[in-house]
């Protein structure tokens, strides 16, 4: 039972999860630009 939620969760993942890690992406991405400059 867990096996399969993992794999439906992770081949699925929640707008939450997506909204996170873009969110991340974003501010990582604007740190080393403000970095390089």
């Amino acid at each position: 039972g867990l096996i399969l939620d993992n794999v439906s969760v992770t081949a699925v993942p929640e707008p939450e999860t997506y909204a996170l890690m873009l969110a991340g992406l974003g501010l990582m991405g604007f740190m080393v630009r403000r970095r390089v400059r």
